[in-house]
């Protein structure tokens, strides 16, 4: 539909300026295929930058949970040792230094 809706405007642009019938088609065409392609264009980049946010959130996520284990498995090893358990706020993972 947004195909036809483009044409319509480039065509009645076109009359206004009063473009010969053969002249008018060619010059209506490339310029719906050009505002095809730019949205195709944009369409892909977005595409694109989903795609990059997903593995983002998935290497965060498994980032998370190896944290969990970590803490889970060492809170273990606290207990079977009989050593108290630090608080909560003080147990935070410590992060990979930024490469």
């Amino acid at each position: 539909m947004a195909e036809f809706d483009l044409f319509r405007k480039y065509q009645e642009l076109a009359l206004e300026l009063r473009v010969p019938d053969e002249k008018l088609l060619e010059w209506v065409e490339s310029k719906v295929q050009a505002d095809l392609d730019v949205q195709e264009k944009k369409l892909r980049a977005e595409e694109t930058k989903l795609a990059r946010a997903k593995e983002f959130a998935e290497a965060e996520e498994k980032k998370l949970k190896a944290q969990t284990a970590a803490l889970e498995a060492q809170k273990l090893l606290d207990v079977t040792a009989g050593t108290p358990t630090p608080h909560p706020n003080y147990a935070k993972p410590k992060l990979p230094p930024l490469t």
